[in-house]
């Protein structure tokens, strides 16, 4: 993937008009970051008063009687929908030790696999 001034040429000259040349940069930071940091709030207060963690764990029993997961990974890809994928392995922590390779293979590739709900919010 190329950034930056590259980018925004394109493959011959003309290809990409004078107007949109710089001005999406400025648009994105004013529309999108207050919508991720909004969502994130929420889904923080959510946390703190609890109705997070009985979302959470209805879906990742949903996921393991469904699909015959874990419990830690169903846990895990259930927070990855809400949190995303820094904050979802907090949601597994005190179990990291007991978990095979496997497992924690799983939990990552869970992570690089879906979006938060947030920058899902804002795009």
């Amino acid at each position: 993937m190329v950034f930056g001034e590259v980018a925004m040429q394109g493959a011959y000259e003309g290809d990409v008009p004078n107007e949109h040349r710089y001005g999406y940069s400025i648009w994105s930071c004013s529309i999108l970051i207050p919508v991720i940091v909004y969502f994130s709030s929420f889904v923080s207060i959510l946390f703190h008063l609890g109705v997070l963690q009985g979302i959470i764990m209805v879906i990742s029993k949903l996921m393991f009687y469904t699909m015959q997961t874990s419990v830690v990974e169903s846990l895990s890809a259930a927070g990855n929908i809400f949190v995303g994928m820094t904050e979802a392995p907090l949601l597994i922590r005190p179990f990291l030790s007991k978990m095979t390779k496997s497992e924690i293979h799983a939990v990552m590739t869970g992570g690089f696999a879906t979006i938060a709900g947030g920058v899902l919010a804002a795009t």
